[in-house]
């Protein structure tokens, strides 16, 4: 769709982060000495092949975990390297996302879950509207002001975001879209979607 359009566009090729630019990464956050952060840096490049954004989601992972932790004791950052390269329950990205979602709230995840069927971006209000049918019984104005709100917690926690000019989201990225699609466990349940989003895109 973007080719499509008249403007001249530039491909920008997005390498993998070695370990040393992991390390840089760590160091200005955790302002801790080269030495002392290389193990936690090898270990999230083995976690993450370098990928720029699960490089990120896996560090804030660490810290909503309590593995890379604020000591005001100690009044600088720790963590435990054994934790971090024993945590067999992320071992790869989709992992990763797809347990970052779970530990969101229900408004979040129903969100996620039907932006997902749409594919790799989306129209807020038209989630919305397919959320509140999935919730008869309720007030739709404040079941609307609560995805609102969860929506605004999704773009703050980095896996959708608005695309400039437009009231379009968009994935951060296409692992984001797989890991809510994936939450969608019945494959009767997927088709059933795909058919309300149809139904509602005809109008």
């Amino acid at each position: 769709e973007i080719r499509q359009t008249p403007f001249r566009l530039i491909d920008i090729p997005v390498h993998s982060l070695g370990v040393d630019a992991i390390n840089s990464l760590i160091i200005d956050v955790t302002q801790s000495s080269p030495d002392t952060t290389e193990p936690l840096a090898t270990a999230v490049h083995a976690k993450t092949q370098g990928n720029a954004f699960f490089t990120v989601q896996f560090l804030g992972m660490l810290q909503d975990e309590k593995m890379l932790y604020w000591s005001y004791e100690q009044e600088k950052w720790l963590w435990d390297i054994d934790k971090v390269r024993g945590n067999s329950n992320i071992d790869n990205v989709l992992d990763l996302v797809s347990k970052k979602i779970a530990n969101l709230s229900k408004d979040t995840e129903d969100i996620l879950k039907v932006a997902a069927c749409f594919g790799s971006y989306f129209y807020f209000e038209l989630v919305a509207a397919l959320v509140v049918k999935e919730r008869p019984g309720c007030n739709d104005e404040e079941v609307h002001e609560q995805l609102a709100v969860a929506l605004n917690r999704i773009v703050k926690e980095g896996l959708v975001y608005r695309v400039e000019g437009t009231i379009k989201y968009t994935f951060a990225h296409d692992k984001v879209q797989q890991g809510a699609y994936a939450l969608i466990n019945e494959k009767h349940e997927r088709q059933r979607m795909h058919l309300r989003i149809g139904r509602l895109l005809q109008r």
